[in-house]
């Protein structure tokens, strides 16, 4: 057999190459946006680190908002000013997990063992529902959302993204790529 006759037998790609184009496009576009959400969550887990309690449960707020803001930059999605008190009471859908982000915020009243347990329980539960927020949204972007149609995803749904960002939260913090 020439070498001719193998090329025209080797299979080609499964793609037409402006499809490929378009794979590409999206995986990096995925990896951007991870970028974004992983940049957020370490920024959550400095936030633990604030030593006055009700300042850093602001400061995890507006890093969320931010979060939020800049996914929708990325996926070209506009925000008005009027969203802003939509997407706080979407953060807010959490509010278990947040109410126990306030448990962590005034257990760092305590001198001592409490400052140090409070730190280290807020960051690591901020950068978890930083990630769990930032999922949240990337997914409703990614298919085709706008801040107009956001509506919060069942409880299971954000849970389970919890559980997988106290995951990654824990691979951040050991220095594991995640």
């Amino acid at each position: 057999m020439t070498e001719d006759m193998r090329s025209d037998l080797a299979p080609g790609p499964p793609f037409s190459p402006p499809v490929e184009r378009a794979l590409a496009k999206t995986d990096q576009t995925k990896a951007e946006a991870q970028s974004i959400i992983k940049s957020h969550m370490i920024g959550a887990m400095s936030v633990g680190f604030i030593p006055v309690p009700i300042v850093d449960g602001i400061a995890l707020t507006d890093l969320q908002w931010n979060l939020i803001c800049r996914l929708a930059d990325h996926y070209g999605v506009p925000i008005q000013a009027a969203y802003r008190t939509m997407l706080i009471s979407a953060v807010g859908g959490s509010l278990p997990v947040l109410l126990a982000g306030g448990g962590c915020c005034l257990i760092k009243l305590i001198p001592g063992f409490g400052q140090i347990a409070g730190t280290a329980a807020l960051s690591n539960l901020g950068a978890a529902v930083t990630y769990a927020t930032g999922k949240v949204f990337m997914e409703h972007f990614e298919n085709g959302g706008t801040m107009r149609d956001f509506r919060a995803p069942g409880l299971g749904y954000f849970r389970l993204e919890l559980r997988r960002g106290q995951r990654a939260s824990e691979e951040l913090r050991n220095g594991q790529p995640s």
